[in-house]
């Protein structure tokens, strides 16, 4: 009886590892891939300023360029944009994204040639950026 038991304590054991392993595999995503496609600012969250202080569309595509890098596009709500490549920076705790714009609108001509440092948060369905305290700016994903 004993030995029954034991062998059902350890195919019970097996049988959790194996969904802990299917969960851990299946429900996370890398940033590399949750980054990828296009996200639209949600006007509904965040603070007042989301829409003045940050794009309406982000677009990042896993295609690379020509020198072998990942692609980007911001498009703002006058119409201005920016576009270039990205890259993701890990440290210890945290995943930093910078852009390298390339080309633009006139209104942000001056970002072309340069690094821009930011401070979204790259999640599965979202990415985020601090505004007020507590409160974040969030464009959703749309494809």
């Amino acid at each position: 009886m004993f030995g029954v038991f034991q062998e059902l304590l350890a195919m019970f054991r097996l049988f959790a590892w194996m969904v802990v392993f299917v969960i851990g595999f299946c429900g996370c995503g890398t940033t590399e891939n949750n980054v990828l496609g296009t996200f639209e600012l949600d006007g509904d969250v965040g603070c007042t300023n989301c829409a003045l202080s940050g794009p309406e569309r982000m677009t990042f595509d896993d295609n690379p360029s020509e020198e072998g890098s990942r692609v980007y596009r911001f498009d703002f709500g006058d119409g201005g944009f920016h576009s270039g490549h990205y890259e993701l920076i890990y440290f210890d705790s945290s995943v930093q994204l910078l852009l390298h714009p390339e080309e633009s609108s006139f209104e942000y001509l001056d970002l072309v040639g340069t690094t821009l440092q930011t401070d979204y948060q790259v999640g599965q369905s979202a990415i985020r950026r601090p505004c007020n305290g507590l409160l974040r700016c969030v464009w959703r994903r749309v494809d």
